[in-house]
């Protein structure tokens, strides 16, 4: 499956899964990743969280678009957040990120490619994983030390393949619903691998998986069997009962995402993210 497509196929999950991510999330229309949208640079700031002084960044891809990205917090341990299909982009950590930056990290969250704020490429196919890749670069060049990507729903694939990836420099990866293992998520130019399943057996950091039974997105079978395949052996699964998805597994039943994250998964997320990152 090419870029295009897999992008297109992001999309369309996306258009189902609108009403299960967050309150903000079912009010939202989906983008396709690659095709063509509006840069809203113009317009107001978007979603910026209530959290100190978060500062609105571009951050250019190497022979690639320019990104719009939040960088809030400060401090040596650094969290690059990758939005799922949302066409809202990086606004879908909105309610995360002020508890993130109490716990003493700081944080990234970009719109990729053609999503929002972001710039499409004037030719070629989008590199979803080099654009973690400029989140990560920025993070270091502000001083962090230490660098964990987390991935939400449809965004977990390229966050997986960075955790295999040679021209990469993670310490942890974390997948909230992780969806589409096999989907290639960089172009046929790029290194290798290019799918989640693919980077899951090169995988030479520790990567938490977490996912619902009753996902229709993110199945239990494939977050096991990329849990199987993960090379690192530090590497987790948290498998939990009923449905959450995305950001939302990180509150417990019931709550909502206009409330701080807390509850047992967040519990383990935090934990994982202190020993590794």
């Amino acid at each position: 499956m090419s870029i295009r497509h897999a992008a297109g196929l992001l999309a369309a999950v996306g258009l189902l899964l609108s009403g299960c991510t967050s309150s903000r999330d079912a009010a939202a229309p989906t983008t396709d990743p690659v095709s063509s949208a509006p840069n809203l640079t113009t317009g107001p700031p978007r979603c910026l969280p209530d959290v100190g002084d978060p500062e609105l960044i571009d951050v250019n891809v190497p022979d690639g678009p320019r990104l719009s990205a939040l960088v809030a917090g400060s401090g040596p341990r650094g969290l690059v957040l990758v939005h799922g299909a949302s066409g809202e982009g990086r606004c879908t950590w909105e309610r995360q990120i002020p508890t993130l930056v109490e716990l003493g990290f700081t944080i990234l969250a970009f719109d990729h490619a053609c999503v929002a704020d972001s710039d499409c490429p004037s030719g070629g196919e989008v590199d979803l994983v080099a654009d973690i890749g400029a989140g990560v670069a920025e993070l270091r060049a502000r001083g962090a030390g230490r660098i964990g990507v987390i991935g939400a729903s449809l965004g977990t694939a390229e966050t997986v393949v960075s955790a295999g990836a040679p021209d990469f420099d993670v310490d942890a990866v974390i997948a909230l619903s992780p969806a589409l293992p096999t989907t290639d998520v960089r172009p046929p130019d790029a290194p290798e691998p290019r799918n989640a399943a693919a980077a899951a057996t090169l995988a030479d950091v520790p990567v938490l998986y977490v996912t619902a039974e009753q996902d229709r997105v993110s199945q239990v079978e494939d977050a096991q069997a990329l849990f199987d395949a993960t090379m690192d052996e530090r590497s987790e699964l948290i498998v939990i009962p009923g449905f959450a998805h995305a950001q939302l597994l990180v509150y417990p039943p019931g709550a909502g995402p206009d409330t701080p994250p807390s509850g047992d998964v967040f519990d383990r997320v935090v934990a994982f993210l202190d020993r590794y990152v």
